[in-house]
């Protein structure tokens, strides 16, 4: 799946919604399909239904930081190298995505709003 800069402004707005809880969602179809965070801690971990799996062919997922400079946390990692899938992160706080590959190579891109 390529993630175009549609998907990148669509998860950062997307993120910037959903401040102060965590957006998540998924990449399918060529699009960013928001989710609902199901987390009983919204504004610091996501969760999501695990039908959203079934219902969609799933090529990557997202989710964003609202509070902080943080990309990535060791459990982001961790969960994105377990799915083997493209992770992207969208930091609300300096309206920059962290992408990582289904291959394992990270990328970063500032000024998400503005493109």
């Amino acid at each position: 799946m390529e993630i175009t800069p549609t998907i990148l402004k669509a998860i950062a707005v997307h993120g910037q919604e959903a401040a102060p809880n965590e957006a998540c969602g998924v990449l399918a179809h060529e699009m960013a399909i928001p989710c609902i965070n199901t987390s009983p801690w919204p504004t610091k971990r996501f969760e999501m239904d695990p039908m959203v799996w079934l219902d969609y062919d799933v090529e990557g997922f997202y989710h964003s930081h609202p509070e902080g400079e943080q990309g990535f946390s060791e459990q982001d990692l961790q969960m994105a190298k377990f799915l083997g899938i493209p992770s992207i992160v969208y930091i609300v706080a300096t309206d920059t995505v962290e992408i990582l590959s289904e291959d394992g190579s990270f990328s970063r891109i500032a000024n998400i709003s503005q493109q």
